[in-house]
């Protein structure tokens, strides 16, 4: 069972995202902002992926600079992220792509393709039997 981070500033989004992350039995730790995303990066060593938005919010960096700056630090360069956004201007898509993404995803989009990406970016392990995890963690920069 692996962590995964979410990064999106829409509250029903980023539920919806734990909910696909909780159905392929992994764990959801899920915060709106890209401070939060960072903190969350340097104190759980268990991260294992990344799902991230490129809108974070209105006072907050992109989630293309905040890959850049992930990117360029020594510790997770080689972190597997999913961009789910709807933000598909060509100079953005681009940029991501750049930054070695396992997949671009854009919203709306079909459960099952997300799914999909989740498991292979992990691995495609197999899903807990019973699932004990200890829920999603929603972190609002707020707080």
């Amino acid at each position: 069972m692996a962590k995964v981070l979410i990064l999106e500033d829409d509250p029903r989004i980023a539920n919806y995202l734990a909910e696909l992350v909780l159905a392929t039995g992994h764990v959801p730790l899920a915060v709106d902002a890209a401070e939060r995303a960072q903190s969350l990066l340097e104190t759980e060593p268990a991260i294992e992926l990344l799902i991230l938005d490129y809108h974070l919010g209105p006072e907050s960096t992109t989630g293309l600079a905040f890959l850049g700056a992930l990117r360029n630090s020594g510790r997770h360069q080689r972190l597997p992220v999913i961009v789910c956004s709807g933000e598909t201007k060509p100079a953005a898509v681009t940029g991501f792509l750049s930054l070695n993404i396992v997949d671009f995803v854009k919203k709306p989009f079909r459960p099952e393709r997300l799914i999909g990406d989740i498991e292979r970016a992990l691995g495609a392990r197999v899903p807990a039997v019973e699932n004990k995890s200890p829920g999603t963690r929603i972190i609002r920069a707020r707080d």
